[in-house]
């Protein structure tokens, strides 16, 4: 006669997962992905922040320095140019910046190095007061609105500001209509010193 088995019954840690369980781990699972992938763009964009903001930097002062070396007048054009994110071609924001050449005889200017492009997404914060970028309101010596000169003595054409302080503010192009032109929480600004030329990043 076969041996009877009692049947076990069947408890938590023996039965499969409901749909509802299956559903709230993969909800959680996508929650996480997108808080993910959100920090991540925001490291992305930070990091081209901070890379044109410093490239910028350098580029300024070696102009600095190549005016005193050549004994000449040289001044920085800073360009505005078309988005890459839209499809308006007419978006146009300051991304660029380019070393000129003064002819002596002239008075016509002429690109002596090339176009010194921000990173992807990264503008610079203009428009009126124009408190952000205050050399923006500026003109060079050939008359360009929106740029500065660097003199063999290795000074600026910049004029007095607030102690001195002339500056250029970098911003993602994606913060400009969140913030309304103003000031975004992640930023980088270059003070310009006129009377030495000098460029800092904060």
């Amino acid at each position: 006669m076969p041996t009877a088995y009692p049947s076990r019954p069947c408890t938590a840690s023996s039965r499969g997962f409901t749909l509802l369980e299956l559903l709230i781990v993969v909800l959680i699972i996508s929650i996480l992905v997108s808080a993910g992938s959100m920090s991540i763009t925001q490291s992305i964009q930070s990091q081209r922040l901070s890379s044109s903001a410093t490239r910028l930097a350098g580029n300024l002062s070696a102009a600095a320095i190549q005016s005193v070396r050549e004994n000449r007048t040289l001044e920085v054009h800073f360009l505005s140019l078309p988005s890459v994110f839209k499809n308006d071609k007419n978006d146009l924001q300051v991304r660029a910046a380019q070393l000129f050449s003064i002819d002596p005889v002239t008075g016509k200017t002429a690109p002596i190095r090339e176009l010194w492009q921000f990173d992807t997404g990264i503008i610079m914060l203009a428009g009126a007061p124009n408190i952000f970028s205050n050399v923006l309101s500026q003109s060079t010596v050939s008359g360009f609105s929106g740029g500065y000169s660097f003199r063999p003595n290795g000074s600026t054409d910049l004029g007095k500001a607030a102690a001195d302080r002339w500056c250029l503010t970098l911003i993602n192009e994606r913060d400009l209509a969140k913030y309304k032109g103003n000031l975004p929480p992640d930023y980088r600004t270059l003070v310009i010193n006129a009377s030495t030329g000098e460029v800092r990043v904060y």
